[in-house]
């Protein structure tokens, strides 16, 4: 996770969907109420990102899901849906 956190693709991301008018502008990636860290013992640490953040992670954690969901996405764009 700490490589794609520090990534210049996902300040670019984030600064996408800012331009799609999807989240409000950032400074950063520390600034960003987009990616919540929790650190502490076992039961009080986990990771909380917002659904398109958490998307592009499991894509760059994935390459058969980044595939999968472009085949997702070209049934859209050829039939209309997705089945």
């Amino acid at each position: 996770m700490h490589n794609f956190l520090r990534g210049k693709e996902l300040l670019a991301y984030i600064n996408a969907l800012h331009e799609s008018k999807l989240i409000p502008q950032i400074r950063g990636i520390r600034e960003s109420p987009l990616i919540h860290i929790i650190k502490g013992n076992v039961e009080d640490t986990g990771t909380w990102m917002q659904k398109n953040i958490a998307l592009r992670f499991a894509q760059w954690l994935n390459p058969k899901f980044s595939v999968w969901c472009n085949q997702r996405i070209d049934e859209i764009l050829t039939q209309g849906y997705s089945a």
